[in-house]
């Protein structure tokens, strides 16, 4: 039953659910939000996956760990603005 997961767990079931349409852009809000090792492992190795298969992310973070094993564009936003960087 999908009331009886974790957070951690029903944030992978969301993602298994996005990635069954094979979208062209997959976009993510805190996706390491409650995710302990092993998932966080998990969803680096999707999330790669799916970048080498040319698929867009758009991922809405504050784990630059994630931002960094992604070797990722970043685009920041302070108070509703984009800092020059």
């Amino acid at each position: 039953s999908p009331y009886r997961l974790s957070g951690g767990e029903a944030r992978r079931l969301s993602l298994a659910v996005a990635l069954v349409r094979d979208p062209l852009v997959l976009v993510l809000d805190e996706p390491t939000f409650g995710q302990d090792r092993h998932g966080y492992d998990g969803l680096l190795r999707i999330l790669r996956d799916r970048a080498g298969a040319d698929t867009a992310l758009v991922i809405a973070t504050h784990d630059l760990r994630l931002v960094r094993d992604l070797d990722a564009r970043v685009i920041e936003i302070d108070d509703g603005w984009l800092v020059p960087g």
